[in-house]
């Protein structure tokens, strides 16, 4: 469980594609192709810490993703996420 002032940040964050590689080169495989969550890996993902003002444009997200029909498809606004997490790292999206 999270906890904090930034969590829709770091909701963004952990849920994007880049984390997701991320977790993928630096956590052990499991035998299913799912990722290890386990504290000691999560600690490792650099998230950089920018101003409440620079977190607005993925909390936005966040919240039109947790307002939608749980049914909906939220791919374009995870496409966004995915663009903004790349650009908070300085890196080109693919």
């Amino acid at each position: 469980m999270m906890t904090g002032n930034s969590i829709k940040y770091l909701c963004a964050l952990l849920n994007a594609k880049l984390t997701y590689q991320f977790l993928q080169q630096n956590s052990p495989p499991l035998a299913t192709e799912a990722l290890c969550w386990k504290k000691v890996y999560v600690e490792t993902i650099p998230i950089p810490r920018i101003p409440a003002a620079e977190q607005l444009p993925f909390v936005r997200l966040v919240d039109c993703i947790l307002a939608s029909n749980p049914s909906a498809d939220a791919a374009d606004w995870k496409k966004e996420i995915d663009y903004l997490v790349y650009f908070l790292y300085n890196l080109i999206p693919t």
